[in-house]
């Protein structure tokens, strides 16, 4: 699935078609009725100084926000994304910078994104070609998809990961 929203997202095929397997074309239609229209796939970002590299799985133009929304896609996942992982019995939290969030497949997807964000948003010479479109640049959007044959939840990337996302690089270092 990956691989096939790849190649139809950077060719700009961005409507299921005839022949897609049935969760990309979840996926498009997902994008497209939160009004997400993809721009570009697995789009390498890095931080020189952090020695830290990843690709954005999706970087949509979000057609409300007019900004650009970066979009981690898990596919299949169909398990508890908020039951936390215990050690002896009891329930544990994440390491710091993110201490006081629970230790769950949840948590850490999106600490996944929020890193990703804060890379595609420390891309000035990026960020300033798609500000003389007119695209607002002045926050960069992330939402993580789940897509599984039942369903599609997209979560947004709230403030608080936003925040936190410098201090992941560094701890990250």
């Amino acid at each position: 699935v990956d691989a096939q929203l790849t190649r139809c997202i950077n060719v700009g095929k961005v409507t299921p078609q005839k022949g897609h397997y049935s969760l990309t074309k979840l996926v498009l239609v997902a994008l497209s009725e939160s009004k997400l229209l993809p721009v570009m796939a697995q789009r390498g970002c890095c931080s020189v100084q952090s020695r830290l590299g990843t690709a954005a799985d999706i970087i949509c133009y979000n057609l409300a926000t007019n900004r650009i929304t970066v979009v981690e896609l898990k596919c299949g996942f169909s398990g508890s994304r908020t039951a936390p992982a215990r050690s002896s019995g009891s329930a544990c939290t994440m390491h710091t910078p993110l201490e006081r969030a629970p230790d769950c497949v949840l948590n850490r997807h999106l600490s996944q994104l929020a890193v990703t964000t804060h890379l595609i948003k420390s891309e000035t010479p990026m960020l300033a070609k798609l500000a003389a479109l007119g695209i607002d640049v002045e926050d960069v959007e992330g939402c993580l998809l789940y897509a599984n044959e039942e369903r599609c939840d997209l979560i947004p990337l709230s403030d608080w990961w936003k925040k936190k996302s410098p201090k992941i690089v560094q701890a990250l270092r």
